[in-house]
């Protein structure tokens, strides 16, 4: 066995093993996720979805040089989520920082948001600025 090989064997045998609990097997999850409809379940991953989907692009437009400046929020959809889908509409949530999951929970227009972020008079702060940096009592 070369040196390589015996580095990688004695690597992996140090690892502690790690046991994968399959969700349609553990009963503590079933009956947690079963507490819920299946369409308050599906309305709250296509909430999480969404603006992943709008992050993915963002970057992929980032990366090719098409846009100028893009913070991702990736891996943090369903904080935001959460949260926007535990208020009621009354309420008021004030994001400060990877935001983009508050704004799409709301319901904010997609257009609005993006002419936002592009610094277009049409967007939340009429072209003032291009941040996501911004309120609107509306939503």
């Amino acid at each position: 066995m070369k040196k390589s090989q015996q580095v990688k064997k004695k690597a992996r045998s140090a690892m502690p093993a790690l046991k994968v609990k399959s969700a349609r097997r553990d009963s503590a999850t079933r009956g947690a996720a079963s507490q819920y409809s299946s369409e308050l379940l599906l309305k709250l991953y296509r909430a999480i979805l969404l603006p992943r989907m709008i992050e993915e692009k963002m970057l992929l437009l980032l990366r090719q040089g098409r846009v100028s400046k893009w913070f991702s929020g990736i891996g943090q959809e369903a904080i935001a989520v959460g949260v926007t889908q535990a208020l009621e509409p009354d309420e008021f949530i004030l994001p400060l920082h990877r935001n983009l999951g508050v704004f799409t929970g709301r319901g904010m227009p997609f257009t609005r948001l993006l002419s936002q972020w592009q610094g277009k008079e049409n967007g939340f702060s009429h072209g003032r600025e291009r941040s996501f940096h911004f309120g609107a009592p509306e939503y």
